[in-house]
């Protein structure tokens, strides 16, 4: 429904939304006169004014003034509240519910209970600018007055369903997507994501990526996930020579149950050629992620990118954020770690299998499986063969064994306990066919101290996929044997040793934060 006072001042309304009892929703654009103030409200009539709780602004292209010069286009979405009369709870029920736009001494008005204005949202983001559905998906992240919209149980991802399905969904890293000769997108542990969009050709300067973020959540009672829009508590992208990269990062308090994600992009190369698309990263360790803002298009006419000065600076800018983000934390794991005890009680007792890689390893477990049950209370499995392995104790059925996410979310939970005995099956057959008694071969059990930094190193700075080479790298930094450096270089080639160099000293920083003896054997001149 469109109002207009003339030709540069008109308001369109595309839908009014009950979002509850108590708040609706309006979405719209708003059409002004280019430099001058404006204001807008929501009232109820004698009721008074709605308060506006939410706003954002975003553009409609599709929408044009007669005259450009003279006026300028925005769209709008309007959280508002209610008159607290539950008769009027609903914008339809309302006697009086009344947006104005005001312009000086120009005003125009819309009744928002026109039967005319749509109640359908679903069916809005399908038929409106996809910038208003993009829009609108990064609000629902930002506001919990929103999150509604979301969260319908009868239909995948609520409202947006419909228009997400017309977007492109790829997965990892694809090449050939239309306009790019490549889009990828890595994720880490520790929340957060790297979307790169190679293009063929020279990336102007002035454009723009932004994104949403849908994270997939396990559901209590073991059915599919829950999808749930979570805010990015920061983003930050950068056009480069041939492609437009983008680093973003969820708050820790949205890590439990996450199970996977998917990145909603809204880029714009150069003047109205923009578009949207949706693409699951890839899950890995920090390595790749970082490398990913350096490594250039091979499929680009002038590849640029690897190794440029505005590559590097993106990094660089991008290991500020992380170390802002993750040190503070690390250096208070790190004083905790070498003030805790060293001994720790029998109980609970929690035995973790990591590198459960090799499908043989079975075999192993029928023999020592005795062993381990009469150790443990319940057992977490790691790696690629960790569903074979877990058979092994299923069909026993002495103690419950549990695989796959459900097993980083048991030990994500654990972080608070004593007792947990983290084994690497590869060192541990090692042992045993060397001879060592069970005991020996199993080790001892991790503190909670050291077992909540292990979990928080591997997620900001892991260098391997799994847990097992953060294990390692944590043991040795605790060992500080003399001549060995504590944080041995990621084994990954990168981009360029600029590239190499810079993630390296930056993953050092993170591993010895909190740890002055270990960064200073870090930073000591090599002998010879």
């Amino acid at each position: 429904m469109i109002i207009a006072a003339d030709e540069s001042l008109q308001v369109g309304i595309d839908a009014v939304v009950p979002l509850s009892p108590r708040h609706a929703v309006a979405i719209g654009w708003a059409m002004t006169p280019r430099g001058e103030g404006t204001e807008l409200s929501i009232a109820a009539g004698r009721a008074g004014d709605c308060p506006i709780e939410h706003s954002s602004f975003h553009a409609r292209p599709a929408i044009q003034p007669a005259d450009p010069r003279h006026a300028v286009v925005n769209g709008f979405i309007l959280v508002f509240g209610m008159p607290e009369d539950p008769a009027n709870a609903m914008p339809e029920d309302a006697a009086e519910l009344v947006f104005t736009l005001q312009a000086g001494d120009r005003v125009v008005r819309a009744d928002l209970r026109d039967p005319r204005i749509p109640r359908d949202p679903a069916r809005v983001l399908v038929q409106t600018d996809w910038q208003a559905a993009f829009g609108l998906l990064k609000d629902a992240a930002a506001s919990p007055l929103l999150a509604p919209l979301a969260a319908q149980a009868d239909r995948a991802y609520g409202v947006f369903g419909d228009w997400l399905a017309r977007l492109p969904l790829l997965r990892g890293r694809q090449e050939k997507v239309a306009p790019l000769a490549e889009a990828e997108a890595l994720s880490a542990p520790s929340g957060e994501v790297v979307v790169v969009l190679r293009a063929t050709h020279p990336v102007p300067p002035d454009a723009t990526l932004e994104a949403a973020l849908i994270g997939y959540y396990a559901s209590p009672d073991g059915g599919l996930p829950a999808l749930v829009p979570v805010p990015l508590a920061e983003w930050h992208a950068a056009p480069l020579p041939t492609m437009m990269a983008g680093y973003g990062r969820i708050d820790a308090a949205w890590l439990d149950g996450l199970q996977g994600m998917e990145v909603v992009l809204q880029a714009r190369l150069r003047g109205e050629e923009a578009f949207c698309l949706r693409i699951q990263p890839r899950g890995g360790a920090v390595p790749p992620l970082l490398d990913a803002l350096c490594r250039g298009n091979r499929l680009a006419a002038m590849p640029m990118d690897a190794g440029s000065g505005p590559a590097i600076a993106l990094l660089r800018a991008v290991i500020a954020r992380r170390e802002a983000a993750f040190a503070p934390g690390l250096e208070a794991l790190a004083a905790q770690a070498a003030t805790s005890p060293a001994n720790t009680p029998a109980s609970p007792r929690t035995i973790l299998l990591l590198g459960t890689d090799d499908p043989s390893a079975a075999r192993l477990f029928h023999v020592v499986a005795p062993e381990i049950e009469r150790r443990c209370d319940r057992l977490l499995l790691m790696g690629d063969a960790a569903e074979a392995v877990a058979q092994v104790f299923a069909r026993r059925g002495r103690v419950p064994a549990v695989t796959g996410p459900a097993a980083v979310q048991a030990l994500r939970d654990a972080a608070g306990e004593d007792g947990i005995l983290v084994v690497d099956v590869a060192r541990y057959a090692a042992a045993l066919a060397a001879g060592a008694g069970q005991d020996d071969a199993l080790g001892q059990p991790l503190r909670r101290a050291d077992l909540t930094r292990l979990l928080a190193l591997h997620a900001a700075a892991g260098c391997g996929a799994g847990l097992p080479d953060s294990l390692a790298r944590l043991l040795r930094l605790v060992r500080a044997t003399p001549g060995e450096l504590p944080f041995p270089p990621a084994p990954y080639a990168m981009a360029t040793p600029e590239v190499a160099d810079l993630v390296n000293d930056h993953l050092a920083r993170l591993w010895t934060a909190g740890d002055p003896a270990a960064r200073a054997r870090m930073e000591a001149p090599p002998h010879g």
